[in-house]
């Protein structure tokens, strides 16, 4: 079984049940267990800041030898559009229905034409790394970095459930 750690964010109609629904496809993949979610958080957004703030979580995933990183990823993306997300069009870190992020696959870095794990920008943001630190207190990067350590990084503040950055 290989490690898989998906980041889930939505501040737009109804977030909450969006993220549940996500949850729900989550744990309905084939050869793959659901073992935990992290709490929701309520966080600021990032770049465009004139839209609602986000709830986000982060779920882990143990995948079975059917699973690579990129058909994990190719399964989150269709997901993504069965919730009613519609990528074409969008604005970058605009509001959205529903975001799954695949931030790990495995113990491996990987680098392909659509896909770069870790996820590019996740040691950059808390409302990942705080969530990430409520299911995998322990975790150590591939490149050698505790999540202790890059959470410690950040400039952050976490209050009642909201995390400020």
């Amino acid at each position: 079984m290989t490690n898989a750690f998906i980041g889930l964010g939505s501040n737009m109609d109804n977030p909450l049940r969006r993220l549940a629904a996500a949850r729900d496809a989550l744990a309905a993949l084939p050869d793959a267990h659901f073992l935990a979610a992290s709490p929701v958080y309520t966080s600021e957004p990032q770049g465009e800041r004139d839209q609602p703030w986000f709830h986000n979580q982060v779920v882990h995933l143990a995948c079975g030898t059917s699973w690579s990183a990129p058909a994990l990823l190719d399964a989150l993306l269709a997901l993504e559009a069965a919730l009613g997300r519609q990528r074409p069009g969008e604005a970058r870190f605009g509001p959205r229905k529903i975001d799954l992020d695949l931030l790990l696959f495995g113990a491996e870095p990987c680098k392909s034409e659509g896909l770069c794990l870790p996820h590019p920008r996740m040691f950059e943001r808390a409302f990942v790394l705080v969530p990430l630190r409520d299911i995998a207190p322990e975790l150590v990067f591939p490149d050698g970095r505790s999540l202790q350590g890059c959470l410690a990084a950040l400039s952050y503040r976490l209050q009642a459930g909201c995390i400020y950055q």
